[in-house]
């Protein structure tokens, strides 16, 4: 009797395992799944083995007072396992992925695969997914084991949903229907916003110092081009000069930082003086004025580079290719060849090719008295061309050394009246200047940011 009972716990367990086995085959459970499958094996287990003993004790009870023998019967018909739950897969598409390659090889079937991307086409489409985007596929994974048919493990992978982000804020989604169709549409993700404050000083360069405090290197550089109009950043910084900035912060509900937004206010000190600047709605466009109502926009830019250091000023020097004195009519910045060259201020271009030792040479008159060159380019902007008009900040061409040239760089030169003058020593007018009830406008929001100056901390970053 015991042999037979050892024999029958034996092939119940080993059914068991095999169910358990057939089950960690299948990619699509994930460890939570497969943990409630065991719990469910074990103590069905535990149920048929306290059966058995119990109806092995009555068994030899039974031997000893009656000396017969019960045979014991079990319905293996009722070890039905149903199992249902959703699961997840994220993928980041990596250099040679497509959606379709990507379903396929996770294993689910092409007739839903082929439905998805038929309906994701009519709002985007599948070939213009790129390295860095990243997929989630939700879908349902149900299980049926079922003795009585004589099938071990009926299994069934259904997709929910696919959701692509494209961006930070922007995503395609791909929904089942209730009819098996799917249906996609693209959605914006709802960012939420938060007002920051920066505050330090500068050791080692205003870019690197501001991204060091966490801003980003776009926010950076947006400040830096706010004051090219003012500050010449090679000769006004000095180690030790302070700034600050109030931005816009843009977040996901998580709580991640997606990027920043607008520059609301920012104020630098410099060579014993402060600049402030407030970002003001103007006629329908953001501009920037300082606390008088003046805008920061002047008639011409100072640099019309960024990120290059000043390698020659203006005046008498010894030529470095020629190798006699003579006046050397503008600033030379070095710079890296491609570094965007950009336009000092509204105008017409009045000369653009080659121009002897200058190499490629732009100039662009700016009204009756001033004009602007620029010359060694490596090569134009293909937007402008001769009598092209040209705004303030306008990329025309990019550093190169064509022409007499030792090195990459930039030659900038400054035209008033016919006669060339230190790009240095050029005072330009103000853009604009508020007045009457467009400067009372003003100072309301003027008014509004001190106070946020004076009630937002500073952001703090440990350096590591």
């Amino acid at each position: 009797m015991k042999k037979n009972l050892l024999k029958t716990l034996l092939k119940i367990f080993g059914k068991a395992f095999t169910l358990i086995d057939n089950v960690i085959e299948f990619k699509f459970f994930k460890p939570i799944s497969l943990s409630i499958i065991i719990i469910f094996v074990f103590f069905k287990s535990l149920s048929l083995l306290q059966y058995f003993l119990n109806n092995s004790s009555k068994e030899v009870y039974n031997n000893v007072n009656n000396l017969q023998t019960v045979t014991i019967h079990f319905d293996q018909d009722k070890q039905n396992f149903n199992f249902l739950e959703e699961e997840s897969i994220v993928h980041v598409i990596k250099q040679g992925d497509t959606i379709l390659k990507v379903l396929l090889d996770n294993g689910f079937k092409e007739n839903e695969i082929f439905s998805m991307l038929s309906a994701m086409k009519e709002v985007f489409d599948p070939r213009l997914i790129v390295e860095g985007n990243e997929l989630k596929i939700l879908y349902s994974l149900g299980i049926n084991y079922d003795r009585k048919s004589g099938k071990d493990i009926k299994k069934d992978v259904t997709i929910l949903k696919l959701i692509i982000n494209l961006s930070e804020d922007e995503k395609i989604l791909v929904s089942r229907q209730k009819d098996d169709s799917y249906k996609a549409q693209k959605e914006k993700i709802e960012l939420v916003k938060s007002i920051e404050r920066y505050y330090g000083a500068i050791n080692s360069g205003l870019y690197l110092d501001g991204v060091a405090l966490g801003l980003s290197s776009t926010a950076v550089m947006n400040m830096i081009n706010l004051y090219s109009y003012d500050i010449d950043f090679q000769r006004d910084i000095r180690v030790g000069d302070e700034f600050e900035v109030i931005i816009e912060a843009l977040y996901t509900k998580d709580g991640k930082k997606v990027r920043d937004g607008d520059i609301i206010f920012t104020s630098i000190s410099v060579s014993n003086r402060t600049l402030n600047m407030y970002m003001h709605e103007y006629k329908g466009r953001t501009e920037y004025f300082n606390e008088k109502g003046n805008s920061i926009k002047k008639s011409l830019l100072k640099t019309p580079i960024n990120g290059a250091r000043v390698s020659s000023r203006f005046g008498m020097r010894k030529h470095p290719i020629l190798g006699y004195s003579r006046l050397h009519k503008g600033i030379d910045f070095a710079a890296r060849s491609g570094t965007p060259i950009l336009a000092a201020g509204d105008g017409i271009i009045t000369f653009r090719g080659r121009n002897g030792g200058y190499g490629n040479y732009i100039k662009i008159r700016h009204n009756a008295q001033y004009s602007t060159s620029y010359a060694h380019a490596s090569r134009f902007n293909k937007r402008f061309r001769l009598g092209s008009r040209v705004k303030q900040g306008d990329v025309i061409s990019y550093v190169g050394t064509t022409g007499r040239s030792t090195g990459p760089h930039l030659h900038f030169e400054v035209i008033k009246n016919g006669n060339h003058i230190n790009p240095s020593s050029v005072k330009s007018s103000s853009g604009i200047m508020l007045k009457g009830s467009d400067y009372k406008e003003f100072v309301k929001v003027r008014d509004r940011i001190e106070n946020l100056r004076k009630n937002i901390p500073n952001k703090i970053h440990i350096l590591k």
